[in-house]
């Protein structure tokens, strides 16, 4: 018994130098995307990166993906994007309502949630689906706080939070490879937390993604993080991720809010971050809804 116990140990730590090893690799890789992302997608994500770009160009390669389509409709559709007016079922007019930058994540959505379907990665699935819904919920949350308590463009917050857990999507699907990484929680977020940054910055540096998300995305989690000024893309980052973390609701904060240095920066109090949320939850369900 004790000899099979050893085996099993000895194969887990083989996979686990195997799957380090190939995350080294991965780092140094010219072009480093995710498994499973459609190519449709991808094309137009860069497209939408571009400082020059066509409406004409960009509505004729959404127009060959029903999917794609369907998705920059619902998000144009949304009460933060529309507002109660007569519904949008022009997809010319819907990029014009939202915009390049949410046409763009409305694109990078429906990939990634396409990424979370696949049946390749079926194995995966449950911790895929969870990265996803969290991302969901701090695009659609970073949204409403960029643009009702901070300069920070709204559009800039949604793609940010959308894409936050972009480096951990990456190392994650690499695990199909290795499944004995997997097998010891505490291993398996010591191998995140060391690599998600470091393919993360690979992956959106592939999609072009502007250096400040990227920065933001690395950056959100350092809670004691200071810097003059008034808030910037990483406070409201690292504001909706403590809230979508704390189920939208402020409460659990109550002894350590006056503290959090972005919420000063905010000028945000505890009874305004709960009241916000309150009065934006249709707003912010709707948001995450729209991206499927």
């Amino acid at each position: 018994m004790k000899a099979e116990q050893s085996a099993v140990a000895a194969i887990a730590v083989q996979d686990v130098v195997a799957f380090t090893e190939g995350l080294r690799n991965a780092r140094s890789a010219d072009d480093l995307t995710l498994p499973c992302f459609p190519q449709s997608a991808l094309r137009l994500q860069s497209l939408l990166g571009e400082t020059e770009i066509a409406l004409e160009e960009v509505l004729k390669v959404l127009s060959f993906d029903p999917v794609l389509t369907g998705r920059v409709l619902q998000l144009a559709n949304s009460v933060a994007c529309n507002g109660g007016s007569k519904r949008i079922v022009d997809l010319s007019t819907a990029v014009t309502r939202i915009g390049f930058d949410l046409t763009r994540s409305a694109v990078i959505a429906a990939g990634l949630k396409r990424l979370v379907e696949a049946e390749s990665l079926l194995e995966i699935r449950a911790p895929l689906k969870l990265i996803w819904e969290r991302s969901a919920w701090m695009a659609a949350t970073g949204h409403v706080i960029a643009q009702r308590f901070t300069a920070v463009p709204p559009d800039h917050a949604f793609l940010g939070g959308l894409l936050h857990g972009i480096g951990e999507l990456s190392v994650l699907t690499r695990a199909t490879q290795s499944p004995q990484v997997l097998q010891d929680a505490t291993q398996w977020r010591a191998i995140v937390r060391e690599w998600q940054p470091v393919l993360g910055r690979r992956v959106l540096a592939s999609w072009e993604i502007s250096p400040e998300i990227v920065d933001a995305i690395v950056s959100y989690q350092t809670l004691a993080r200071t810097h003059e000024g008034p808030a910037d893309l990483i406070d409201v980052m690292t504001a909706s991720y403590l809230l979508v973390g704390l189920g939208r609701s402020a409460q659990p904060l109550d002894s350590v809010f006056d503290k959090i240095r972005i919420f000063k920066r905010m000028q945000l109090s505890l009874e305004q971050a709960t009241a916000v949320m309150h009065e934006a939850e249709v707003e912010i369900e709707d948001l995450r809804r729209s991206l499927g």
